[in-house]
């Protein structure tokens, strides 16, 4: 899929800066949480945001069967940047209210 390669292309440029950062993969190609689990899978993705994109989204699905599926999301291949750190302390990019 070429957005996760884009995507991918992203994270490294961005992880070559600085090495703090958590990625969340959002919009453009992203519509189903099958769509979000790939780029996931694809990708050093720790995340899927879904704002206003979620309104795409089939009016019959309810948003909590979605929330549910997109929570369900393995993150495997990201896990890396979760296990054995701490999270970052707060600042508005990165509130405290963030729990892993």
């Amino acid at each position: 899929m070429r957005s996760s390669v884009e995507t991918q292309a992203i994270i490294d440029a961005a992880s070559a800066v600085r090495k703090d950062i958590y990625f969340l993969c959002h919009g453009g190609p992203i519509n189903t949480p099958d769509d979000a689990a790939r780029i996931i899978a694809a990708t050093d993705c720790v995340g899927f945001v879904g704002a206003s994109s979620l309104e795409r989204m089939a009016v019959e699905t309810s948003l909590s069967d979605l929330t549910r599926r997109f929570k369900a999301i393995p993150v495997s291949r990201s896990s890396r940047f979760l296990s054995g750190s701490s999270l970052p302390s707060a600042s508005p990019a990165f509130p405290r209210s963030f729990s892993a």
